[in-house]
């Protein structure tokens, strides 16, 4: 399998582009996969998921996921938890979620936490690979949430709190019950104590184009 830094998946990412692979479609595959992903562990007809999505990429991610929740049948509640999202492809992705999927804006709904009920599961896409400490107030406050709302969480690439790279991670990281990483492992994902807020890792294909890595990762053995 792939091992490779944040700055190297930016790198592959950017080939794929070159490659004709957009990042629209990078975000649409991951949701989709990560769907595919989380049914072996849930059913989701009548379930309730929250999902908890941060102003990136990785929360167009958990955009695309709350989407495909929906229509397979659960109530969804997603939490922007930094205010709207801030790319293009992530703003499009919340702008097709239907009107029946609950969408609170933390920046605004200061105290929408304390009025949650614990889901039948939670999506932790606030950061992804992209995580650099110290946590924001209200994305620290989310993580505290996420670690002791007893529902089991999916962390969409990393969990939040994670360093990708140095493989450290926040006191108050989330502790996911399983992470689903796209496309390669990150470092995080094989070494502690990061890898211990992982969980169960499985590395899904996003369906970039193999050229695209050359020269950009380490080879491991299966995990």
């Amino acid at each position: 399998m792939r091992l490779v830094t944040s700055a190297q998946m930016k790198q592959i990412e950017r080939n794929a582009v070159l490659a004709g692979l957009s990042y629209s479609e990078m975000m649409e595959n991951a949701g989709r996969v990560a769907f595919g992903a989380l049914s072996a562990y849930h059913d989701f007809e009548g379930a309730t998921a929250l999902v908890f999505a941060g102003r990136g990429n990785n929360g167009g991610d958990g955009l695309v996921l709350a989407r495909m929740l929906w229509r397979a049948g659960a109530k969804v509640t997603v939490l922007l938890c930094d205010g709207e999202p801030q790319t293009k492809e992530a703003t499009a992705n919340l702008s097709l979620l239907p009107r029946t999927v609950a969408v609170l804006n933390l920046a605004y709904e200061t105290q929408a936490l304390e009025g949650l009920s614990k889901p039948d599961f939670v999506v932790d896409a606030l950061y992804g690979t992209g995580f650099h400490p110290p946590f924001e107030m209200r994305d620290r406050q989310a993580a505290q949430w996420m670690n002791c709302c007893g529902a089991p969480v999916y962390a969409l690439d990393l969990p939040s709190g994670v360093d990708a790279d140095m493989a450290r991670a926040d006191c108050d990281a989330v502790r996911a019950r399983c992470t689903f990483a796209f496309d390669s492992l990150k470092y995080a994902h094989c070494r502690e104590p990061a890898k211990g807020y992982c969980g169960e890792v499985h590395c899904l294909n996003i369906w970039i184009p193999e050229e695209c890595h050359r020269g950009l990762y380490w080879e491991i053995e299966e995990q």
